[in-house]
């Protein structure tokens, strides 16, 4: 019976594989858009934003004869609802008053051949004010993997421009625009590493499941304990795969979104497993490979910025910092939770339930980031 039991955990872990692997490979990757904004002298802020016509497609009717191509004069026919999406999705405040912007469809033929749809806005705030803050909701609630690279840019001298970058997401959807020093950005990106986490679900059903692994049963009456050992040592895989993305970032190594997004469900769901039948904990190597594929996954974003190496390393130190900061932060938490449950006749049966729980919503994120499919109901990550 134990035979046939591994023999269906193999075959079924291939056969995920095999779809992961012919999807994947052909699966478009993640969207990403491209927004500068430029501060000028009057108040006022001149931007250009660069979207992927795939992803104005979602919201947009595009392809008017059904020919299952992109003519310009499709997009000229839709420029009204085009510029009017645009416009909802990018929000700028002065303090707490909304200001206008301003909408321009480039004429660029070329753009059709290129995928990408630019286009250029301007910026007004009332009472002569300039925007300070900047919400992004384009593809709110439609694509979570969806990000935009965002720079901001102002003249430092006649012949000298400044720039500031960072990544907005379903996560991280509201930017400043206030101009910070190199030591605020480093404490932004400390922070954003800790939200990034904290918000991650991923990254709490994973670490959920590697905690409760290394709780181990004694003899009667039944007491539970933690092997401390085997958990620090994972902890420093997550680490040790962190660091390596720094290395990713300086030789601009990048992997698929939905390869590298799906392989971490395939860790979830394989050390949920292991705490569902109770037999030795995931490998470390299984966790190694969970926590190196996110770090290259989001290493892949940071090659994106176009800055120079330096630069994306510190920012990446503070990333790191932040992750594992709200790691510990987690699994502190995690380990007084467990502790507390532990000492009920039911923990057996509840930590069971947990892993099977982990277990389903690993599968739906698995279709979810292979497909580019979104499961109503379900998180997103």
């Amino acid at each position: 019976m134990k035979r046939r039991t591994k023999s269906f955990v193999y075959s079924s872990i291939a056969l995920l594989l095999s779809i992961l692997l012919t999807t994947s490979l052909f699966a478009d990757n993640a969207s990403t858009a491209f927004l500068k904004l430029q501060q000028t002298q009057d108040n006022n802020i001149q931007g250009s934003w660069s979207i992927q016509y795939t992803d104005i497609m979602r919201l947009v009717k595009l392809d008017l004869d059904g020919d299952h191509q992109i003519l310009w004069w499709e997009v000229i026919e839709q420029r009204r609802d085009i510029e009017q999406l645009l416009r909802e999705s990018l929000l700028f405040y002065s303090d707490q008053d909304k200001c206008d912007v301003n909408m321009h469809l480039l004429d660029n033929e070329d753009a059709v051949l290129e995928k990408m749809l630019t286009v250029d806005f301007t910026v007004t705030c009332g009472n002569n004010s300039t925007a300070t803050n900047l919400t992004y909701a384009f593809l709110a609630g439609i694509d979570p993997l969806h990000k935009c690279v965002f720079e901001l840019n102002r003249l430092q001298s006649a012949a000298q421009t400044q720039a500031q970058r960072s990544v907005m997401s379903a996560t991280n959807n509201s930017m400043s625009l206030k101009w910070r020093s190199q030591k605020d950005t480093f404490a932004n990106f400390i922070l954003y590493g800790i939200k990034h986490i904290l918000t991650g679900w991923d990254h709490i059903a994973f670490l959920l499941t590697l905690v409760l692994s290394t709780v181990i049963a004694k003899n009667k009456p039944i007491t539970y304990s933690f092997e401390f050992k085997r958990l620090a040592i994972y902890v420093g895989m997550f680490t040790l795969a962190h660091c390596m993305a720094l290395l990713a970032n300086l030789i601009s190594l990048t992997l698929p979104a939905r390869l590298t997004e799906s392989l971490i469900t395939i860790g979830i769901a394989w050390s949920a497993w292991c705490v569902i039948k109770l037999h030795r904990p995931p490998a470390y190597w299984l966790v190694f490979a969970f926590a190196l594929a996110h770090a290259v996954g989001f290493s892949s974003v940071l090659t994106q910025w176009h800055q120079h190496s330096d630069s994306r390393i510190v920012l990446q130190l503070g990333f790191n910092l932040g992750i594992e900061l709200g790691q510990l932060i987690i699994i502190a938490l995690m380990l007084l939770l467990i502790q507390t449950l532990s000492r009920s006749q039911l923990f057996d049966k509840c930590r069971r339930a947990i892993a099977f729980g982990v277990l389903g919503i690993s599968a739906i994120w698995f279709f979810e980031r292979v497909l580019g499919l979104s499961v109503p109901g379900a998180f997103e990550i």
